[in-house]
């Protein structure tokens, strides 16, 4: 698949995946400025960032050269989270800590919510798309 088709796609499924989060009333409005990143050099390293959430600017990234489309779209679900937490609690969810994740209880919080969340609203989607 090439770079345009599987943007197209991916512009398709985070589109549906948003009506998602709104039929079941999580909170994710305003919407975030969706960042498709197609850098081809960082293909190659096993840590770096899948995506992001940058609340000072409402920005989600995604990194998406060599990915599965569904591997792309947990990673945008798990961002999601951090803006709603960026919603609930805007102090909580600016949490920045330069230590490692077991050693500061609060990013460890932040991230649990995240990966659980995250995965049960792409499970959820995927159920209540594939049931219908």
């Amino acid at each position: 698949m090439n770079n345009e088709s599987k943007i197209d796609m991916l512009n398709y499924w985070i589109e549906q995946l948003t009506n998602y989060f709104h039929e079941i009333e999580f909170k994710v409005d305003p919407m975030p400025n969706i960042v498709l990143n197609e850098d081809p050099n960082d293909e190659q390293e096993l840590f770096i960032k899948t995506g992001y959430y940058e609340p000072e600017n409402n920005e989600l990234v995604l990194f998406i050269d060599n990915r599965h489309i569904k591997d792309i779209l947990r990673t945008f679900c798990h961002e999601m989270v951090h803006r709603n937490q960026h919603l609930r609690d805007p102090e909580f969810a600016s949490h920045v800590s330069n230590l490692p994740l077991e050693e500061d209880p609060v990013l460890k919080e932040i991230e649990s919510e995240a990966f659980l969340q995250g995965n049960l609203l792409l499970r959820g989607f995927t159920e209540r798309y594939t049931h219908k």
